[in-house]
């Protein structure tokens, strides 16, 4: 969606507000054999990025989609990977101190350009066998608190 603008739209569809408009648009197959036993929306994720660099293997893993949540949680060993690249950037990230929330003592504002967008491999776009790479970028993956800025992509302990 844009940056600039946040909306609802109810039966249609507005592809101004898409990036790069209805070509920007690629259809996912629901994966619910992933957790069935409690019926979420998922897809089959397979690696992430931290800009053009694939952290560990590809592999298989739930990509659960929830709309009531402003975190991204990865697996535990992608996590360590991704946490390591970024204290390459500022050795002050600190993921203990507030319940597993990343954080640093510097603002989002001087953070972010010291930072690569973290991308997520997903299987199944447009076609059968498809993969795209959703990329995230610092500015949207940065929070500014009182005193920190905090990450909203933390490690999933639920492997």
């Amino acid at each position: 969606m844009s940056d600039s603008n946040s909306f609802a739209v109810f039966g249609g569809s507005d592809f101004s507000q898409v990036v790069g408009g209805r070509g920007g648009l690629r259809p996912f197959r629901n994966n619910p054999d992933i957790f069935s036993h409690i019926k979420a929306w998922a897809l089959s994720g397979k690696g992430i990025f931290y800009g053009t660099q694939q952290l560990g293997q590809s592999g298989s893993f739930p990509a659960v989609i929830d709309t009531g949540s402003t975190i991204i949680a990865v697996p535990t060993e992608l996590f360590s990977q991704l946490l390591q690249k970024w204290q390459e950037s500022d050795k002050n990230i600190d993921c203990k101190s507030d319940g597993g929330i990343c954080q640093s003592v510097d603002s989002c504002e001087n953070l972010a350009p010291k930072l690569a967008p973290v991308g997520f491999l997903i299987a199944g776009g447009d076609q059968d066998g498809g993969e795209t790479v959703f990329e995230v970028s610092p500015k949207s993956f940065l929070f500014q608190a009182q005193d920190k800025c905090q990450f909203a992509i933390i490690e999933n302990k639920l492997d």
